[in-house]
């Protein structure tokens, strides 16, 4: 597209990206705050993942929302400084792929619990695996500034820093291919470790609707027997009785927590593929040609991982009866029934 056609859609493009990136950071800062009001509303684990999550989607929001809307009207001029390049470049590495991280981390903590039946993971080790996740992460976005000149250049789109498709030094390559297995391999990972995670349930929903109709059958059964002499029925029975409701009450109730976490999870995964799909083809388009697409191409494509960091605090809000509660508190308001 030449340079004049684009400059006529650059204005609301640009406004497109502004609006999303700022309703991201807005949206994330309920989750956010949601925690931190209510420090005892989700376990440890739940509180490190999410509140990484929710992080890096509103530091990579904030970020995104000063760069297109500064550089409004002038061509994103200060990202012609070399230092904000190589800043923003690497600002942007870190917080896009500390998410699909961050999701494979929460899968990986729920195949443990779900699957192998293990405890959750502990303070110290959900702890070093977010810090060491964190710590690789920004190594890696650091590699780039080993090439000659920095490895981050202006996009087509002149809104962020991003790698240079054509560049043949060894660390940009590292670090584009890299990008690449991560927003690629990750999510099969996740969707194998999901896989298990669904069939695993699947498995435990038929046994517990085995135990409730044994359970219901072994009751008729003993009715028939006492019937017409219930000062018959010993208190052993009944207590049996008792205890056996009880226990298949607490593996319903269990595996209904479960099936609602699982659930939650897949739709921040599902949310994160529809979000970064584009993206990561573009990366890929990029890689194979040599170099970058067009400038209404990236543009556009742009705005589509803004939507992942808009979308992910509606999701856990929406789904997660805690989050809702804590929300209607913090606005005043009693939770709707």
């Amino acid at each position: 597209m030449p340079e004049s056609d684009f400059d006529s859609v650059e204005g609301i493009i640009r406004g497109l990206a502004v609006c999303i990136n700022g309703a991201a950071a807005v949206a994330n800062i309920v989750p956010l705050t949601a925690i931190l009001r209510t420090p005892r509303l989700l376990s440890i684990n739940e509180v490190a993942l999410n509140m990484s999550l929710i992080i890096s989607d509103f530091c990579l929001s904030s970020m995104m929302t000063m760069a297109v809307a500064t550089g409004w009207g002038n061509h994103g001029a200060f990202l012609d400084n070399r230092a904000v390049c190589q800043l923003q470049g690497i600002a942007t590495q870190v917080f896009s792929v500390v998410s699909i991280l961050t999701l494979l981390l929460i899968s990986v903590n729920n195949y443990l619990v779900i699957v192998l039946e293990w405890q959750h993971l502990t303070r110290p080790q959900i702890a070093g695996c977010v810090v060491v996740s964190w710590a690789v992460i920004i190594g890696w976005a650091c590699l780039p500034l080993a090439v000659p000149g920095g490895g981050f250049v202006k996009q087509p789109s002149e809104f962020y820093c991003e790698l240079d498709a054509t560049s043949t030094h060894p660390a940009a390559v590292t670090v584009l291919s890299i990008n690449i297995c991560a927003m690629t391999a990750t999510p099969a990972l996740i969707g194998l470790l999901y896989t298990l995670i669904v069939r695993k349930l699947w498995i435990s929903s038929q046994r517990l609707s085995t135990a409730l109709t044994s359970s219901s059958k072994g009751m008729m059964s003993e009715a028939e027997t006492n019937k017409g002499s219930l000062t018959r029925q010993s208190a052993v029975s009944r207590n049996s009785h008792t205890s056996r409701q009880l226990i298949t009450a607490g593996r319903s109730k269990n595996l209904q927590l479960q099936i609602a976490l699982v659930k939650r999870a897949l739709s921040l995964v599902l949310v994160f593929l529809l979000s970064w799909g584009a993206y990561v083809i573009m990366l890929i388009v990029e890689y194979a040609n040599g170099k970058p697409v067009t400038q209404l191409t990236e543009a556009v494509v742009f705005l589509f991982p803004s939507l992942n960091a808009l979308l992910n605090p509606i999701v856990l809000v929406l789904m997660d009866r805690r989050y809702r509660e804590a929300v209607y508190d913090m606005f005043g308001q009693k939770p709707k029934p």
